[in-house]
């Protein structure tokens, strides 16, 4: 069975709200507080004859803002601080601004627009909208104004009432730290951005860290690619040239270096094709290209730039060197994105003086790109130098002891050689891990006879000999398998507690794959002449891989030795 309030009349309803206002004093919060909750069932049963009250009438208009902001900000129930809000706007209660000695309105103070805005309220999207009926002003609060409101929100009829009032669309207070121009596109308010333009927002005014529109465009990712559009068409139609090299003052960044490290595909494309230059390098020295091996997510990026480059007769540079003597390669590398290195390397990137990047280097990369609990980065730093180290090794680099010596330090800081857990803990024998490794694909579904179908529970019950063999198979097959072998995605669905096992066994993994050679090189020239290599080899294989790490480490002690010794 349902109810429905019933009608009053309009002078009845009026008498009432006349009777809630006897005795109320309006300094004292709980009497406010106590007229919002008796008022609220009169709201709603005026809501069935449609017809409401001029507010103006009935209240000065500091006490409707002060009811306004108790019912946005101690008015608990949303439902009823959105009616008071619709009912205040739509009884048709409009704000007017006081006056100064000259005739011009006094417009520095705080709205409840302002304070909605800074809240964090519930639908306060609906509720700001609302607000806007009854402000036409554009009243300025530490900085922040109504337009600026408006153009975050995307309210165009908002802004085109402002407009009217003449005020200027190029604000930018010393407070605020954004133009009308730079919010509308940041939101991907692509109709708003046309207004804005057509009604004289400058497209290059930049804000005090040297961010222009295109700048902020160029690091968001809603409706980017449409506001963009419409920003250069009509900055065109209006005679306007964007600045496509404008610099953040910081880092000396291009929009075309945020559109990259935000991985915007669309974007990144459209700016080139409008004349951004593929070789601009920031504060750091680094080009658009270093900026695209920053992570494995931006291959058809990578294939995208140098298309558009070629198409344009600009001749990029593979082996740029940033500001720390870095090339693209060793980003890449750092990064752990073994796609952007065999794509870096077919395109004919350099590997004569190539070096691994040294530890910090890794470990700088790892903090920036890497995130989870630290047996998830642990696992994902993993995983991420199995495809590096492979998609080199395929195009034949043969890596040095300093190279070895690097990776090992990596697994050695964070304690993954130590395999006693993995030998204490059937951890593959979990009921959880089982079911979910044998969902996880390693391998293509090719029916070829070169082509493997393995799960990762089927790799690790391997003998360790043959699970490194096939380990190296990946890397050498399509890219979407390569992705889905080493994608977290995947690993991050296994059980929590099984992850740091996984973490150590890709480690002890890579070691016995990559490394044996040069272990065993190593143990040669520190036992040679009483063994001979093929000893070395049997008990090399026999050793734990920390033990592998301590070997390589006493050669290159040696070695360093040796070297500072020529100089005595």
């Amino acid at each position: 069975m349902f109810f429905t309030q019933p009608e009053i009349s309009l002078s009845e309803g009026l008498e009432r709200l006349t009777s809630l206002l006897e005795n109320i004093n309006w300094e004292n919060g709980a009497d406010r507080l106590e007229l919002l909750r008796r008022l609220d069932p009169l709201i709603i049963m005026r809501k069935a004859v449609k017809q409401l009250y001029d507010l103006r009438d009935i209240f000065q208009r500091d006490n409707v803002e002060r009811l306004l902001e108790d019912s946005l900000f101690v008015v608990n129930d949303m439902d009823q601080r959105i009616r008071f809000v619709r009912f205040v706007s739509r009884s048709g209660y409009k704000d007017e601004p006081d006056i100064d000695e000259a005739g011009k309105p006094l417009l520095n103070r705080a709205t409840p627009i302002h304070g909605a805005h800074r809240s964090s309220l519930p639908g306060k999207v609906t509720i700001i909208q609302e607000l806007f009926q009854m402000y036409d002003a554009n009243y300025d609060d530490d900085g922040l104004t109504h337009l600026h409101v408006a153009c975050e929100y995307g309210f165009q009829d908002v802004v085109e009432r402002i407009f009217m009032l003449g005020v200027d669309p190029n604000l930018l207070p010393e407070q605020m730290d954004a133009t009308p121009l730079q919010l509308a596109m940041r939101f991907g308010h692509v109709d708003l951005t046309e207004l804005l333009l057509i009604n004289g927002a400058d497209p290059n005014l930049a804000n005090r860290r040297g961010m222009t529109p295109l700048h902020v465009a160029c690091e968001t990712d809603w409706e980017a690619y449409k506001a963009l559009t419409r920003f250069f068409i009509v900055s065109e139609d209006l005679g306007q040239r964007v600045n496509m090299e404008a610099r953040t003052l910081e880092t000396g960044r291009t929009p075309l270096h945020l559109a990259i490290l935000g991985g915007n595909e669309e974007v990144a494309p459209l700016l080139l094709i409008r004349g951004a230059h593929p070789n601009s390098a920031d504060a750091k020295g680094l080009t658009p290209l270093h900026c695209i091996c920053m992570s494995e997510r931006n291959v058809n990026l990578f294939r995208v730039f140098r298309t558009i480059s070629r198409q344009k007769g600009w001749v990029v540079p593979l082996d740029p060197l940033d500001n720390e003597l870095r090339t693209p390669l060793q980003w890449a590398v750092a990064c752990l994105a073994p796609n952007i290195i065999d794509s870096l390397l077919i395109a004919g990137a350099l590997l004569s003086n190539f070096a691994y990047p040294d530890r910090s280097f890794f470990n700088e990369c790892f903090e920036s790109s890497l995130t989870g609990e630290p047996a998830e980065i642990n696992l994902k730093m993993a995983f991420g130098l199995l495809g590096v180290i492979e998609a080199l090794d395929i195009e034949g680099y043969d890596p040095k002891l300093s190279d070895v010596l690097t990776i090992m330090s990596l697994f050695a800081e964070r304690n993954l050689f130590d395999n006693s857990l993995l030998e204490a803990h059937n951890w593959y024998d979990d009921e959880e891990f089982v079911k979910v490794a044998k969902k996880i694909m390693m391998y293509c579904e090719e029916e070829d006879e070169n082509s493997y179908n393995l799960s990762f529970f089927d790799l690790i019950q391997l003998p360790t000999k043959k699970a490194a063999q096939k380990l190296m198979y990946p890397y050498s097959c399509c890219d979407q398998c390569r992705d889905q072998f080493w994608s977290s995605a995947n690993m991050g669905k296994l059980p929590e507690a099984s992850i740091e096992f996984c973490a150590r066994y890709f480690c002890d993994k890579i070691a016995r794959t990559f490394f044996r050679q040069m272990t065993v090189e190593c143990f040669y020239q520190l036992v040679r002449p009483v063994l001979m290599l093929d000893c070395c080899e049997e008990i090399v294989d026999k050793l734990p891989v920390k033990d592998w790490y301590s070997i390589c480490l006493a050669v290159d002690s040696n070695k360093a030795r040796d070297d500072s010794s020529i100089f005595l």
